[in-house]
């Protein structure tokens, strides 16, 4: 049998900027149909010009022609394939598709490609995008790029230079003449020398590349992930989109994982949980707990797995559980934002019982809902190994088959919660109890109805600043009424209301003493709670005035 080595050949190489300009043009740079999504910030961008115009490497980029069977594939595919913001033109007999690089690539050609040259050779160019993720300029006062929100770049000032500039050296003496008819006050020559001096090392920087020549996908991959070893790592998502290319090439699973976050699970202000948990609640179906079949090792377990002739068809089941899922938490539980979520595991367990279970019983979903309480108090996902995980995932899924019990306990040991926190913080599990705790008890555990999704939310109230992290303020009831009503009173330091439940009041002269008691009444509800669910509470027992004021007035 033919050595891998010998089916793939591969050629080290290097190029100016200009050149992969020219070569994507003239449709020689592809962008292959199983490519990841642009990602990149706005941040990341701006380090890549700026690496460049210190002469900083950025690393090579690995672009591949594959065998003839492969560029049959990818011609059958019917879909619109941008880089940059500008479309992909058509591709020719010696097309190479990019494997690694895209981020990077992307930037280059979003950003430096000259808008009069795409136009001349008929490249359509998405403006929407183009403008927010590509838009940036080199201010020749400042000495660095920034980011231009305006669309109409008659309006630049003569020191901003458009990076797409900065790549042709027609540009520099059409930017002395700009200099001499605007009669600027600042120093004209040293205006010149900065745009000579970043001109020359746009145009004179070499960026390497890895060409590989021949093989299928799979093998193009294996040859990727040799090469790779101390590069970028390979996402799932971009291996499964790739292995699925010769099965369904119009199947593209980053595609479908965005439709779904962005059209299924935003109302539920669910649109930012992690792509990651998605791609393990699909694995998890398959019955193996998902931390078993993925390495970073190894990517065999997940190709076998993709290879399967069910695989295209239980991920979109599974999209549909994960819905279900998102429904469940927000409408049972008053998970009203993903930032509220303790665990992802919760979610990956819960989508396996939706998958597992098309009409749960009332019964079934109260015991869903008694595991989850339990799980996040007793910080169940944190204090067991992956070994215990492994067990607790057999042990939910016995509650899926069999009716069990779901919940794990490892021998004699009993689960204890930890101290009650000092502010609901969404960095902590223990914060996210509290708040969680405080939501549902404000509606006495009623779920929320059909219908209402969009009157609960969370919001910046106002920003509380720990270290360099953010904390948020939640107000779970999208009411103008009521927000008017919390600042009134919060404003003019009146704090009754007649609702013992929300606010205790009668303190109006004594604020802290206000947030002590509140405080004192809090942790003895939530006392009551977490012990029906068979769990020890840890109790301050001793609440002082310098906890309550320091801690407790930002919660």
């Amino acid at each position: 049998m033919m050595d891998l080595e010998e089916k793939i050949k591969i050629k080290p190489d290097d190029g100016f900027i200009a050149d992969y300009i020219y070569d994507f043009l003239n449709g020689k740079l592809q962008v292959p149909v199983f490519q990841r999504d642009f990602v990149w910030n706005t941040e990341q961008k701006l380090e890549l010009l700026r690496s460049i115009a210190k002469g900083y490497p950025i690393g090579s980029v690995l672009i591949w022609k594959p065998n003839q069977d492969t560029i049959d594939i990818f011609q059958n595919i019917d879909k619109d394939l941008t880089l940059g913001g500008y479309e992909v033109p058509p591709k020719n007999y010696d097309s190479l598709y990019i494997l690694d690089g895209f981020q990077r690539l992307s930037t280059l050609i979003g950003c430096l490609l000259n808008p009069n040259f795409a136009e001349q050779k008929g490249i359509k160019r998405n403006n929407s995008i183009w403008h927010k993720e590509f838009n940036f300029v080199f201010n020749l006062l400042d000495k660095d790029f920034e980011v231009v929100r305006s669309k109409d770049l008659s309006k630049l000032s003569t020191y901003q230079i458009p990076v797409y500039k900065l790549v042709d050296s027609k540009n520099f003496y059409a930017f002395q003449t700009s200099l001499f008819n605007n009669d600027i006050s600042d120093d004209v020559e040293t205006l010149l020398q900065r745009y000579q001096e970043i001109g020359d090392r746009y145009s004179k920087y070499k960026i390497p590349n890895v060409k590989l020549y021949g093989g299928t996908i799979a093998e193009a991959i294996e040859v990727f992930q040799k090469l790779n070893s101390q590069g970028s790592e390979i996402t799932t998502d971009w291996l499964i989109s790739a292995s699925l290319i010769k099965k369904d090439p119009n199947f593209r699973l980053g595609d479908e994982i965005t439709n779904l976050l962005e059209n299924e699970l935003k109302p539920y202000n669910f649109d930012k949980l992690k792509r990651e948990v998605v791609l393990n609640c699909i694995i998890n179906s398959f019955e193996d707990v998902y931390f078993d079949v993925i390495s970073k090792n190894s990517t065999k377990k997940i190709e076998n797995l993709v290879q399967r002739e069910d695989f295209i068809e239980v991920a979109k089941f599974t999209f549909k559980s994960i819905i279900k899922t998102v429904e469940f938490l927000f409408k049972e539980l008053m998970v009203i934002d993903v930032k509220l979520l303790p665990y992802s595991n919760q979610f990956i367990f819960i989508t396996y019982f939706f998958n597992k279970t098309e009409n749960p019983t009332t019964e079934q979903l109260q015991v869903l809902k008694n595991w989850f309480w339990v799980t996040t108090y007793s910080n169940y996902f944190t204090i067991y190994n992956l070994s215990k995980q492994r067990t607790a995932f057999q042990t939910f899924q016995r509650f899926v088959f069999c009716n069990e019990s779901p919940i794990f306990i490892d021998g004699n040991k009993k689960f204890a919660i930890e101290k009650f926190p000092k502010k609901i913080s969404m960095g902590s599990v223990r914060g996210k109890a509290l708040a969680l705790f405080m939501l549902n008890y404000s509606r006495d555990f009623n779920p929320v109805e059909n219908g209402n999704e969009a009157d609960f939310r969370t919001a910046k109230i106002f920003d509380v600043y720990t270290f360099k992290n953010k904390d948020e303020i939640l107000m779970f009831e999208n009411s103008s009424e009521n927000t008017n009503v919390f600042y009134e009173k919060f404003d003019s330091k009146n704090i009754s209301f007649p609702n013992e439940k929300y606010f205790l009041g009668n303190f109006n002269d004594n604020p802290e003493a206000f947030l002590k008691e509140r405080k004192g009444k809090i942790i003895e509800e939530e006392m009551k709670f977490v012990k029906s669910l068979g769990l020890d509470y840890f109790e301050d027992g001793f609440i002082s005035d310098e906890d309550t004021k320091e801690d407790w007035n930002n919660s």
